[in-house]
């Protein structure tokens, strides 16, 4: 298990990647990711809908062995959300009045609710990882990163779709949950960018904003679908009333996406 060290941010770091640390835990979380036995691989094992009827046989335990393997790259979705939500400046203090004017005055705007989103957050998580699921000023590799996560979990959850995701284990909550944040503020970025398109009358790259922006709020709608369904089990009220509260429902609102691609 790696040793936790002290990071300190030199001036004039651009972003953790210049960290040497920080790179190296960057590295080993992909190659683990990267080794790690695919669930989908594992389908030719057996047939699944047989999984649930012959209850100690051999396809069962290669079922369980498969969603065992499914939770645990599922676990890897929040690592790689919870190292890259650290690689911006507000996480070590610095000023950040030199951010673009589009972030900072998003970061303005969420500035309103964040207190009762904080208070909600505290009870689950450190003050740090609240920072992160909040933030804005995430340098543009990691953020990049971070999507790239979300929507491959959305891909390995397709290849995977003969599994319940009520057969997975509590990880799968925190998973959808942290995309979830991930993709509110991907799609919030994308409004803003649009808008401000807008204000100049430019078109370049506009076609470009709206494929972005449906794509994202098409990811959340099945993520916060998902995690609905698996309140039964789980539940994931508490998350689904935090996510309520970050205006979730506005943000994935796809009247007003339709509205916005008709103008």
């Amino acid at each position: 298990v790696p040793a936790i060290v002290p990071m300190q941010r030199p001036a004039g770091l651009a972003s953790l990647f210049e960290y040497p640390r920080f790179a190296e835990l960057d590295q080993m979380l992909k190659e683990w990711r990267g080794n790690l036995v695919r669930a989908d691989d594992m389908k030719h094992l057996w047939k699944p809908e047989h999984s649930f009827t012959a209850f100690g046989g051999l396809e069962h335990r290669h079922f369980i062995m498969r969603i065992r393997y499914f939770c645990l790259y599922a676990y890897s979705v929040p690592l790689v959300h919870i190292l890259h939500f650290a690689n911006r400046p507000s996480f070590f203090g610095q000023d950040t009045t030199t951010l673009s004017s589009t972030i900072s005055s998003l970061a303005a705007t969420d500035s309103i609710e964040n207190s009762a989103i904080r208070e909600m957050l505290s009870s689950a998580f450190s003050d740090l990882l609240n920072d992160g699921i909040l933030a804005y000023d995430i340098v543009d590799e990691s953020w990049n990163i971070c999507l790239e996560a979300v929507h491959d979990i959305i891909a390995f959850i397709d290849r995977n779709s003969d599994i319940p995701l009520d057969r997975c284990d509590q990880v799968m909550p925190f998973c959808l949950f942290t995309s979830m944040t991930v993709l509110i503020r991907q799609i919030r970025r994308c409004r803003k960018d649009i808008e401000t398109r807008r204000e100049k009358h430019s078109r370049e790259g506009l076609h470009k904003a709206y494929a972005e922006l449906s794509k994202n709020v098409t990811a959340l709608n099945r993520l916060w679908a998902m995690l609905k369904g698996l309140d039964l089990i789980w539940r994931t009220d508490s998350m689904e009333l935090l996510l309520r509260t970050m205006r979730i429902e506005e943000v994935s609102n796809t009247a007003d996406l339709i509205s916005d691609l008709s103008l």
